[in-house]
């Protein structure tokens, strides 16, 4: 027995010793990623060359590592003592072009990782309205080719800047068929301004859907317009706004409200679409379109002014769905109307 304790104890003092001299020719290396994803401290011997990991942090390429005393460390390398690596970083860089509608090149700018590239000034083009970029150049995290986007606009209208939206305020050009742009210098359109095409020679006109505004007299006496199309984003068609529109023959509606004298005397006015959007019809919005026959109002509509379709004397029907005769009848019974001779008065369902 006393000769095995002694094994035992002659071992555990070899394996202790074993033990000792390897801790004694081991070194460990710290990493501060500075930035990038954690790394695990590494157990290596003195002088055997061994290589270092690399780190990886979003937005940044990883340059090298140094000690805590700014010396470089190649990614093979030995060491005889503990040490502190950090890592060092440069952030990515990425080009962003901004490119017109002919592949011209407007502006290349070189841009830090999640960094906003600066625009260029706006561009221009005869007879198109710029409207914006094609795409976002915030936070920029890849190489980018930004594109100009344009729509088509009819020279020479004018337009003033009232907040961060444009009106429409006059149109000195020569073109009949006239397209009116939804931006302008990359802002909204949303109005179209008070006079802003009184008495012009137009036939024709495209009014975007951007437009929330038609003001009083916008298209007065505009005496050679033959149709338009009111889409359902304007909320208001204000007073006289195509008051005298004597070659007006067919009209769609979808503002919400059609004000006082809307179309008055638009003697040419035969085929009248109010969409189911409309909620209100002015005092004297239809007075004397003198060639009206048939006129269907929608379940929208809850308020009817006086006159609304007097001296209307063509106007055989008033029409509406059959859910909603009942409603329509009894506003109509409340609205005063001189000279409508061939009017019904009774409401009849749409067929």
């Amino acid at each position: 027995m006393k000769i095995t304790k002694f094994i035992i104890i002659v071992l555990l003092f070899i394996i202790s010793g074993c033990k000792e001299n390897i801790a004694a020719s081991e070194v460990t290396i710290f990493f501060l990623s500075n930035g990038g994803n954690n790394l695990n401290d590494l157990n290596v011997f003195k002088d055997d060359e061994i290589t270092l990991p690399t780190p990886i942090r979003e937005g940044y390429n990883f340059i090298e590592w140094k000690d805590t005393e700014g010396i470089s460390y190649p990614m093979v390398s030995k060491f005889t003592d503990d040490i502190t690596l950090v890592a060092q970083w440069q952030i990515k860089k990425f080009t962003v072009k901004f490119v017109d509608y002919d592949n011209t090149i407007l502006k290349q700018e070189v841009i830090d990782y999640n960094k906003t590239a600066p625009k260029p000034e706006n561009p221009s083009r005869s007879g198109y309205s710029f409207v914006g970029w094609d795409q976002d150049f915030i936070n920029v995290k890849s190489d980018l080719i930004v594109n100009a986007i344009y729509e088509e606009s009819t020279i020479g209208l004018e337009f003033n800047l009232i907040g961060e939206e444009y009106a429409v305020v006059d149109y000195i050009g020569e073109a009949k068929n006239v397209i009116i742009p939804s931006h302008y210098n990359g802002k909204k359109v949303t109005t179209i301004g008070k006079e802003a095409f009184k008495m012009s020679n137009i036939i024709s006109v495209v009014i975007p859907d951007s437009i929330l505004y038609i003001e009083e007299y916008a298209f007065l006496e505009c005496s050679y317009l033959e149709e338009v199309n009111i889409p359902t984003s304007v909320i208001e068609i204000k007073k006289s706004a195509f008051e005298n529109n004597v070659a007006l023959h067919k009209v769609t509606i979808g503002a919400k409200v059609i004000g006082n004298s809307a179309f008055y005397n638009s003697s040419s006015l035969v085929d009248i679409n109010i969409l189911n959007n409309t909620e209100t019809i002015g005092e004297g919005a239809f007075y004397n379109c003198a060639n009206l026959i048939n006129l269907t109002i929608p379940d929208s509509v809850t308020s009817i002014g006086d006159n609304f379709v007097s001296w209307c004397q063509k106007l055989e029907t008033i029409s509406t769905s059959a859910d909603n005769v009942d409603n329509l009848q009894q506003i109509i019974n409340n609205v005063n109307l001189i000279y409508v001779k061939s009017l019904n008065m009774t409401v009849m369902p749409t067929k």
